[in-house]
Order: structure tokens, then sequence, then C-alpha cells
């Protein structure tokens, strides 16, 4: 491998600076063929290290395992029970691995409440760690049939479920019938009781109607039980509704890969049994050594007792008496003759297991080959995740349809909230007191976020290479890293440069995989500091507007160089340019205690009837609304994005509104229907613009690169005798900016999330914190700002395209109780979806949407459904497929210029323009052809940058045209943009407009 290669230089067609490169990070490891074992080999492997006291390889060939099937149930047991017996650091303060072996439990028995092993274990676990037995537990164990050890205070529910049971099994389905009506006035939140009173109601001979409330009654209060995914997904079928039940019968199938709950309820050879995969298997880790007592136990260290007969190929049996001497629960039909004549397992059984590389090896800091090699190893080893959940042909039709992610091969490991800055950013900044301050701040944030159920916390200084996890104790902690109290860890990472953004993007890959190696990974990233500390990634502009680049931090949630779909949540807590770090404290401050709070969120049963309770409270009826605001020209558009959020008549709509009416002339302003209705006369001064109390606030206002209000627009069909374009909010007009004090109160005139498709509306660089409407917005009470860094594109009417669309999805997922940077992440991939199957990949706004909007604040903020358990993150196990994407920015041509072969198009596009743009009549055009193979000649573009892999299959052939106007208006220049994508015969398919 050539020494020069390195990251920076690999990079340097997508940073935009080839000079210097990175110091050597990386051992060189020259990988040999993949070597695949099956389940049962990993169940064999784990079952004996449990056997023989090697808890730590259990756990490292469980978690090898689940990093490929993180929905096998029975080796998510082995890998509790692996947990359980690893020692627990003295006086720590991050989750233990005894409690990460409960978490895991309790996990299984609401996704299967009839899994017996798994109510063994969880009741063993928790008497050995003295946290008392939960009567749940108990009587699920008694009702199952398991051993209670003669408890003297045994749940009466529990009895009569298993009389029940018993009933059902013998055909009295009336007697089963009556026991667990019975049980279900003793007990109403184990989940078990319901799971048992719906299997027996299907014996019954009730109408299939009955069946199917019950079910979806059961699933609304139980999501996670696969008994009601599973009979109301059959349920669904039957009635005539396959695209629900098809995504219900994915989600079961991706949360118990081996079907075992299927079989359970249908048997063996159930009408659904191809979506489950016929065959398991994985890479064995090439790093991965089999300890000496389990060679031992399984006899690979032992002469064998005959020779093989390579003519045959057969060989003669092994005794198990080693085996039985120590009490290996291995089976009986053990593949003896597997086992070759000197001991070694053949590769068609267990892979041949290399001793672990040396440290001392030479590291090389070589991302975007490492990112190639990954790549090819993961195509030559396993199966995809569509062939592992692929259906009958009409079934994978529907699942088109409804467009759902797949997420059988989701990444097994555990989360770790990470929170990215730099040294010296901060510093630079702050000064070193400050940095030491905000330092302070972060670990608050991270030892909150580490009391989350399944996740732990890191601080990552990228400009230094090393971490800080919450734990300061010594010890080893949750991530499995040995370090001295009060010193950082060293993660073996080389530093970045703090203000190179490409550089810190290799560090968090470096950091990324550094965590795989114990077990962990990046579950969410929170980036302190604004761009004066920690820098947004300047990537190439995909269209022909006025800005020179677009800022992301799209990249830092990415492992490799496909920047579109990010895989992790990212969110960014920034206070301005100001030398104080008080804003940015309060602002950990804050995150901190919405970490706290989620952490607390663990009783189910009591979280659900305090959160009906609570929604019937007249003020979380004021609160719980959405609240929406503007522009009068995008109006119709901004309803159908405002949809999932509030009703119409919580729409403001500007003008009429502005930022200085009084509230008078607001309130009767509200209805959302466009009509005047407010006096435009003895007009009053008024510094706060009627912004409603409410949980989610949606902005679709005109913004600007050198302002920083937000501006609205008139309709040109409704006559306005104000300003075209009046300023519709202020930084001024929001709240008090102080953070800390506002939330402690409980006091907020501010939404907790907020979601702009204004153009510039996420731009802070160089802004002060009363210059900025978002920052002014995090400073007051908003936990998650979502906008565009720079230009921004949406459409006028439906269908919805570009931050429409965007906004629409990211409300669906907000409500439906995702955490907002999930919720965002979400998002870009149901837009990246839905545009490839409008149009085969994405365009230039597709693209821009994508990488332009950010997300400021934290990501796993969940302002929606907080009385239910905080939803998982979910993360692939591999990453993105790249996306498809076209270039437009060659071969322009104004109008003035426009050759004799299109006069047609500037025709028909005049018409459009004279009905849907009236003001756009007099603007410059330009006519652009959309093209795949793009050589960057005279521009940079994603398609230039992404080669070959990016180009769809088939050639476009539409053009592009592009409208733009400068308006002035009072003290301002307003930069318009329209662009109307034409088909190859020259007709209209797609209409966007810059926000």
């Amino acid at each position: 491998m050539n020494s020069n290669d390195t990251a920076s230089n690999r990079y340097s067609s997508l940073s935009g600076n080839g000079s210097g490169k990175m110091p050597d990070t990386r051992v060189e490891v020259q990988h040999q063929a993949p070597q695949f074992t099956s389940r049962w080999h990993i169940l064999s492997m784990v079952q004996t290290a449990l056997a023989v006291n090697e808890p730590r390889f259990a756990r490292r060939t469980a978690l090898a395992w689940l990093t490929a099937y993180p929905g096998d149930l029975e080796v998510n047991l082995l890998y509790a029970k692996s947990l359980s017996l690893l020692p627990t650091a003295p006086h720590s303060r991050t989750i233990s691995p005894l409690e990460q072996a409960i978490s895991i439990l309790e996990g299984l028995v609401r996704e299967d409440p009839e899994f017996l092993e798994a109510h063994e274990a969880l009741f063993q676990i928790r008497k050995k760690a003295g946290l008392g037995i939960e009567e749940n537990n108990l009587g699920s164990l008694l009702a199952l049939g398991g051993a209670v050890d003669n408890h003297s205070s045994l749940p009466a529910w529990g009895y009569l479920l298993k009389k029940a049971r018993q009933s059902l099994a013998d055909g009295k389905v009336e007697m089963a019938e009556y026991l667990v009506h019975q049980a279900l006035l003793a007990n109403t939140s184990a989940p078990l009781v319901s799971v048992i009173h719906l299997l027996i109601e299907q014996q019954r001979d009730l109408p299939a109607a009955s069946i199917s409330n019950l079910a979806e009654l059961y699933h609304e209060r139980w999501p996670e039980c696969l008994q009601f995914t599973l009979v109301l997904a059959n349920c669904l079928m039957d009635s005539g509704e396959p695209d629900r039940a098809v995504s219900l019968l994915h989600e079961a199938a991706a949360r118990d890969v081996t079907g075992s709950v299927a079989k359970r309820i249908w048997g063996e050879k159930h009408p659904y049994q191809v979506m489950w995969p016929e065959t398991l298997r994985t890479v064995w880790p090439v790093d991965l050594t089999i300890p000496a007592p389990i060679v031992a136990a399984f006899g690979w260290n032992r002469l064998p007792p005959a020779r093989r007969n390579f003519v045959s190929g057969e060989c003669s049996p092994l005794s198990q008496d080693a085996l039985e001497t120590v009490g290996i629960p291995l089976p009986l039909d053990f593949p003896w003759n597997d086992l070759a004549a000197d001991g070694a397992v053949q590769r068609k059984s267990l892979p041949e297991i290399p001793q672990q590389v040396e440290s001392q090896l030479e590291y090389e800091d070589t991302m975007p080959g490492r990112f190639a090699e990954d790549r090819t190893r993961r195509k030559d080893g396993g199966v995809s995740s569509e062939e592992l959940l692929s259906v009958q042909a009409e079934l994978e039709k529907i699942a088109n349809r409804i467009k759902q992610p797949l997420l059988a091969r989701a990444d097994g490991r555990f989360p770790v909230y990470t929170i990215l800055t730099t040294r010296q950013g901060l510093e630079k900044q702050f000064g070193k007191e400050g940095a030491a301050s905000v330092h302070q701040a972060m670990k608050e944030v991270t030892s909150a976020a580490a009391t989350r159920k399944g996740w732990d916390a890191l601080i990552f200084y990228a400009d230094e290479g090393y971490g800080e996890c919450p734990n300061d104790d010594s010890g080893e902690g949750v991530l499995g890293m040995n370090y001295e109290k009060g010193r950082p860890l060293n993660l073996g990472i080389k530093p970045a440069r703090w203000n190179d953004a490409w550089s810190i993007k290799l560090s968090l890959a470096d950091l990324d995989e550094s965590l795989g190696k114990r077990g962990q990974m990046i579950g969410a990233l929170l980036i302190v500091g604004g761009p004066e500390v920690l820098p947004f990634h300047k990537l190439p502009n995909p269209v022909e507007d006025s800005d020179a680049d677009v800022p992301s931090d799209n990249p830092y949630g990415t492992r490799d160089e496909n920047y579109f779909i990010p895989e992790w949540p990212v969110g960014r807590l920034a206070a301005g340019t100001g030398n104080s770090p008080e804003t940015l404290i309060g602002l950990l401050k804050a995150s901190a205690l919405e970490h706290r709070r989620a952490a607390k969120r663990k009783d189910t049963q009591k979280n659900w009837w305090s959160g009906m309770l609570q929604g019937l409270t007249p003020g979380f009826l004021k609160q719980r609304k959405g609240q929406g605001y503007t522009a009068a020209i995008w109006r119709q558009a901004s309803l159908a994005v405002f949809k999932p959020v509030g009703e119409a008549r919580r729409m403001l709509v500007s003008p009429p509104i502005q930022a200085n009416l009084p509230v008078e002339s607001v309130e009767i302003s509200t209805n959302g229907n466009g009509k005047y209705h407010a006096p435009l006369t003895n007009i009053q001064t008024k510094k706060d613009v009627a912004l409603k109390p409410s949980r989610l606030g949606y902005f679709n206002l005109h913004g600007l690169l050198d302002a920083a209000e937000w501006f609205g627009q008139a309709d040109p069909e409704k006559p306005w005798p104000g300003s075209d374009y009046p300023v519709a909010l202020r930084p001024q007009d929001i709240g008090s900016g102080k953070v800390a004090s506002k939330r402690a109160r409980g006091k907020r005139s501010v939404p907790l999330v907020i979601f702009s498709e204004a153009c510039f509306g996420a731009h802070i660089f160089n802004r002060k914190l009363e210059e900025s409407i978002p920052l002014k917005f995090l400073a007051s009470g908003t936990q998650v700002f979502a906008g565009s860094t720079c230009t921004a594109y949406g459409s006028i009417s439906t269908p919805l395209a570009a931050a429409d669309l965007l906004a629409f999805s990211f409300w669906s997922y907000v409500k439906a109780g995702l955490p907002a940077g999930e919720a965002l992440r979400r998002a870009k991939i149901e837009l990246a979806r839905e545009m490839h199957h409008r149009q085969g990949y994405l365009d230039g706004e597709d693209q821009k949407t994508l990488i332009s909007f950010v997300l400021y604040g934290d990501p796993l903020a969940q302002p929606v459904g907080r009385s239910k358990d905080p939803k998982p993150v979910f993360r692939a196990l591999k990453p993105p497929a790249q996306v498809k994407t076209v270039c437009e920015r060659s071969e322009v041509v104004v109008n003035e210029q426009v050759p004799l072969d299109q006069p047609e198009t500037v025709t028909y596009v005049k018409h459009i323009v004279s009905q849907y743009l009236p003001g756009m009549a007099d603007a410059v055009m330009t006519i652009t052809r959309e093209h795949a193979a793009c050589q960057g000649e005279g521009h940079t573009c994603p398609s230039c940058q992404m080669g070959a892999k990016s180009r769809p299959a088939k050639q476009p052939d539409r053009k592009v045209v592009m409208l733009s106007k400068q308006v002035k208006s009072s003290k301002t220049t307003h930069n318009h943009y329209a662009r109307l994508t034409l088909d190859a015969q020259g007709k209209l398919v797609k209409l966007v407009v810059s926000r």
C-alpha cells in the first residue's frame, strides 16, 4: 500500500483541499476470504463458553452474531446471561453489565411474553442482584410452568393463567376463557395475560372483526409484543388490508429472525414462512480467538481415536466423555465428522480462527480504501437484508408501495450517545476557563444520557483523539475501556485538525470503528459549538443558484463518503459568536435535564394512564396543537405539510400577519383560509408576534443571507395594499433568550420543536444570539430546530417536493413519537426513496434538500409521546446504498441566446409562468439538460464526486428551466428562483420555488 495514499489525499476531491496528509492511524491487515459460521455453531460456542466460565468470549461471540441478526431472541438470551457473569466496576456511575443483562431480558419478555427461558433468567439475575422479584415476572414464570423456588408470595393470577393454558391444551376452551377472564380481573399490566386471552379467543367461533379489534387494542398497548403483531397482521390480511399486514409481518420477521413465535402460533408450515430466511450465517470475526478451556471442552486439542477415511470422507465418531465431565450442554447430534484427523475444524462447520494481530503492525490512515474494502467484504460475505426478508412476488410489490424500511439487518451493537467537539475551537471562542466550564456541562449531559435504558455516553475531542466517559472512577465501564480516575480515554485515534471538517469526519469514523471492537457504536451524535468551534462541511452546490457551496452536517452522520443519507441522528448546539459560554452551558444543562427525564420513564403502566389523564387537561390541550406560520403565496402547500401537526386555523399567514401588528389584528386572521380580515388602518407597534404556546412549530417564510428577519410574501391573486414582503418574524419577537431560567420555571412561549423551510433559516455564520432566529429559539426554550443553511426549495401546491416533502415526513415521524434527530434522519431517507420512486434518481433540488437541512438541538429530544418509553434508534448494519444522482450544471443557456430548436420550450414555460408564477414573468431564464456522466468541467457537483457508482440505470432525458429574479423591498433584496422540470415530451413534471 502506498504510504502517500492517505485519507486526506483520497478525500481531496470531496473536501476541495488536497494538500497535506493525515498521519497513519490504523493497522493494515491482509484480509483473507471471509469464513462463515452457522447459527448452530454460534449457539454451541456460546453455551460451551458459559459452561466453562468464559463469559467474555461468550459475550463477544454472541455480539458478533447479533451484529448481523439483532432479532435473534435465543442468542439475545445467551448474550444477557454472559453479561450477568461479567464483573462490575466498583462505584461505577454507568450502566453495569448486570443492569444491561436485566434490560435485555426485560426487552425479550416484552417481545415474547411466552419466552419461559427469558423469564427464568430474569428471575435468577434479579435475585442474584438483590433487586427483588417483580410480580409480573413471578406470575408469568408460574403460568408458563417455570421453577419458582416455593416463593411465599405467588400471585393468584399466575395460577389462574397456568390452569387456563392447561385447559386450552386439553381442548376445554370455555373453561380456559373463564379462567383467563379471572386472571384479567386480577392483573392487566402483564402482557402474558392478554396474550393467552387473545389466543383463547381465537379458538372460539367469534367474528373475524372481534379478533381483529382485540388484537388491535392489545397491539396499541404493547406494540413490542410479537404475538399481537402477528395475529393482527393475519387479521388484516384476511380483511383486505395487505399493505399494513405486510408491514407488520416485515417488522415481526426483523425482530424474530428465526420465526419462533410465528411457528408457536401457526405451526412449522404456516402461510407466511417465506417471510423468514431458511439459512442464517455470518462471518466469523477474524480477531476472535477461542480460549483454551473451550478448545479443551470440544476436544480439539486431542488426537482423534480413528484415522479419517479420505476416500469416503467419513470419520469415526469421537467419544463425548470429556464433554460430559465438565457438563457442557451440547446436543447429541454434534457433527463430530466435521473434525479432521488433526483435530482442526473443517471450514464447512466452523471457520479457521487466526491468532490476533499484534499491535506493532503498521498503521495507515486510508479511510476511503477502508470504505471500499468493507463494502467488498460485506458484498462477498453473507446474504443481503433484502434476500433475508424476501417474500412472494405479489407481497414484494405491496411492500414496495408502503415504503417501510427493512430492519432485519439492523446493527445490534449497543448505542453510544457521542458528544463531538474540539478543544482548540472551544478555547478560541470562550478561553480556557470558558472551555473548562463547557466541558463540565458536557459531562453532565453524558452522565444523564448514560442513565437511559440501553445507552452509554462519551465526550470525544476530535482534535485530541481522546474521549471521556461519564464514569470517573477507576475500573472497566460499559464501554469496556480501562482507565484511571481523572484521566481521559486513549482511543488510539490520531488527532484531527480542529478546523478541517473532513479530517474531523475521519476521526469520527475511527471512533465508530474503535467502539465497534467493544460491541458499541455511535448511536446519536451531538456537536457542541457553532462553526467557530467545529466547522460545517462545505459541500458542492448541485443547483445553479447563487450559493457558492452548501454548509452541512450530513457527513458527520456517515461512516463512508456517501453523505446524502445519514446513518445516525446528528444535532448541534450553538450559541452564536459571543465570547461568553453562558448560553451554551444553559443549553447543555437543559439537554441533561431532558435525558434524566427520559431515563425515568420506566413504569409503562403508570405512564400509559398518566399520559391519558394529562391529555385531558386544558393546558395540555392548548400546547399539544401545532403552530404554523406561512407566506401567503405558499399557503396551499404549507397546509398540506401542516396536516400532521395541526388544524388549518392554527396557521398564521403573512400578509396580513406582520411582526409589528397588534394581537387583536393577528387573532382574527388565523383561520388559514387566506382571507384578509385584519384591519389595515391604525396599525400599532408591537414587539411580539402572536406565537401561541405549542409543542410543534412549522414556519414556511422567506429568509435572506444578509438579514436576521424572516419575511412573508403576498399572493398575487389576492390584492394586498401593504408591502409584498412584510417582516413576519424577528429575533426580538422570540422569548427572553434565558434558556435555563425559562425552562426551570416551566414557562415557555416558543415551540419545543421547529421546522423551518426558510432560505438560510439555519444560517448562523458570524451571527450573535440577538441576530439569529434559530439561536434565539434555542436560547428561549426550543429543544430542536431543523432548517436549511442556504437556499431551500419547495412546492407551491401538491404534490409535495423538496423541503415540503421533507417537512411532511419529519412531522409524521415526530408525531409517531420518534426522537427529533431520528425523525429528520428517516425523513431524509423517505425523501430519497420517494424521489427514486418518482424519477429514478435525485435531481438538483433533491440533493440540495438532503444536505442543506441540519438540526440544532439534542438529536434524542422527544417532545411528543413523552408518556411512553422512548422509541429506539435503529442503525443499519451496512452503510446506506449509494443514491443515484444527476447533474444539471453545464451547457447553461440564457434566454437571450436560446437555440433555435428550443423556442417551443420557451413558449411553454412562459405559459406555465403566467399561470403559476405571475411574479416571475420578467425573470432571467436558463435551460439545462440533466445528465448522469458528469466530468465536472467548470464546476463541482456531487455527481462528479461520486462518479460512476451514483449514475442511474437509465439515462435522464429531462430539461431543467431555471428562472431567477431579484426584487428589492425597502432595505432588502430578495433573490427568487423557480425551477421547472420538463420531460422528454416537454411537459411540466415538477415545479419548485425558492423559500
